[in-house]
């Protein structure tokens, strides 16, 4: 009780596509690795379990905690964040420290992408 979540309201079929897919889905939990907190941007590095390395993407999308965020750097099995301040302000990113575990989603399309490859290979 008393934690903080970021709720967002879905998409209209009539509205403006101006993000990512986010279909609030948990595929797997990371940890938070470091947090640079800055002025201008806030830094998250988080590591994410080996088997799921595939879908993750140089400038692809992901959400953590619910949030669709951009990748901004990977390294192996590390993902890179660079959180605006709206972003900060918005969410409970702030509230994040290293060790924290987080939910995350991965890009829906590299996880269709995967099924129809992997059938096709049938």
């Amino acid at each position: 009780m008393g934690s903080k979540i970021n709720i967002e309201l879905p998409m209209q079929p009539t509205g403006y596509l101006g993000g990512h897919y986010v279909l609030g889905h948990v595929d797997a939990t990371a940890t938070v690795a470091k947090v640079i907190a800055g002025e201008k941007a806030w830094f998250f590095t988080i590591t994410v379990p080996e088997q799921f390395v595939k879908y993750i993407v140089y400038k692809g999308s992901i959400a953590i905690n619910g949030i669709s965020l951009t990748i901004n750097k990977v390294i192996e099995n590390d993902i890179e964040l660079c959180i605006i301040p709206v972003t900060i302000s918005k969410t409970n990113m702030s509230l994040l420290k290293e060790g924290d575990n987080v939910n995350i989603e991965f890009d829906i399309l590299a996880k269709y992408t995967e099924q129809l490859l992997n059938k096709r290979e049938i």
